[in-house]
């Protein structure tokens, strides 16, 4: 096919593929999105019951800055304030949690 199709014709061809990548790519990852959301909000809520309101989650990576594709992770990191109390509970708990949803 592309043999016989001149230099113009396959960079058209080309930009074609692209934009049509690109729509899916729109598509899939604001579908993603709404539910990647919802998961940084339950974790900025399990987050601030173990350590309290100075507590938070942030997002980092191609989700934060929006150039994430379809097949990409949520990266998160959390952020505790001092003083922390080690009673107050442990990273294992938001791993438990994970696990169970």
């Amino acid at each position: 096919l592309t043999q016989s199709l001149s230099d113009v014709e396959r960079v058209l061809f080309l930009h074609r593929e692209i934009e049509d990548f690109v729509k899916y790519t729109i598509a899939i990852t604001s579908v993603r999105r709404v539910h990647q959301e919802t998961m940084v909000q339950k974790m900025t809520d399990i987050v601030t019951q173990l350590w309290g309101p100075t507590a938070r989650v942030e997002c980092y990576g191609s989700f934060a800055t929006g150039l994430c594709i379809p097949s990409s992770d949520l990266d998160l990191v959390v952020i505790i304030s001092a003083p922390y109390l080690p009673h107050a509970g442990s990273p294992y708990v938001i791993y438990d949690f994970l696990n169970s949803v």
